[in-house]
């Protein structure tokens, strides 16, 4: 039996020499070849999530102490100013 994907390479030769339309076939291939692939789940859950949460937290930690928009600095600024407010906060704090 042929694989799959040397039949899809073959339909996809087919339409090019022949301009014979494959298309169905050829995208009921892809389908169940990208079926196969098992994809990493990002809904927010486990390190991803908590990251997050730090993430925001130290933003909003940050714009309190500055006034400015820590969203819209490039990391060498954010991590910067970061350094700068531990380096100069009071112990215990």
């Amino acid at each position: 039996m042929i694989g799959r994907e040397k039949k899809k390479l073959l339909l996809v030769i087919d339409e090019i020499l022949d301009g014979v339309d494959n298309s169905t076939q050829i995208g009921t291939i892809e389908r169940y070849i990208l079926g196969m692939i098992e994809v990493p789940d990002f809904n927010g859950f486990g390190d991803d999530k908590q990251h997050d949460k730090d993430f925001e937290s130290m933003c909003a930690y940050m714009q309190k102490e500055t006034s400015r928009n820590v969203k819209r600095l490039t990391v060498m600024e954010f991590h910067s100013l970061m350094s700068n407010l531990f380096k100069n906060k009071p112990k215990g704090k």
